[in-house]
């Protein structure tokens, strides 16, 4: 049985991030299925009756597909393999932890991996994902703190990106 680890692409994911998705689905063995929440609430919560619904929405679910595409050109690399799934949050009865420990149930995943909660007295009105899906599902969750690229990790990258252009080093 192949194993699966979710990884939890957000607009704010950086190429650290997903090279140490790369690393763990390495060390696992494992294929990796990318997953994107669009979450059209923040932005058609509160406005006038005269704004365009499906134009926002419609933006908000390109500027994901734009969040996804850019990610999965680097976990493409993975060797075995990698799936990207980009979902639309209802605007009621689901959060967004809620849909990707549901995404992790799906897949039969054995790790999701998660970036840190982002610091601000503003954030306690959202939601703290890791713990949703901790709550949610038995999938066990790995939060990657250090999302900042370390030279060696940035070697790797360009590396990477490299041999996927045919030039190497």
């Amino acid at each position: 049985m192949s194993r699966t680890i979710v990884v939890a692409i957000s607009q704010n994911s950086t190429d650290a991030f997903l090279a140490s998705a790369l690393d763990t689905a390495r060390r696992c063995d494992a294929h990796i299925l990318a997953v994107h929440i669009v979450d059209l609430t923040p932005c058609l919560t509160g406005m006038g009756e005269h704004l365009d619904y499906g134009m926002i929405a419609g933006a908000m679910e390109e500027s994901g597909r734009e969040t996804l595409a850019r990610a999965m050109r680097i976990l493409e690399g993975n060797q075995r393999g990698a799936q990207a799934r980009m979902l639309t949050s209802p605007l009621s009865g689901s959060t967004i932890g809620r849909q990707i420990a549901a995404v992790c149930d799906a897949a039969g995943a054995e790790r999701v991996l998660l970036g840190v909660r982002k610091p601000g007295w503003w954030r306690f009105m959202n939601e703290d994902v890791a713990a949703t899906v901790q709550r949610q599902t038995s999938t066990s969750v790995q939060i990657v703190v250090n999302t900042r690229c370390a030279p060696g990790l940035h070697r790797a990258l360009q590396s990477h990106r490299h041999q996927r252009s045919g030039w190497v080093r």
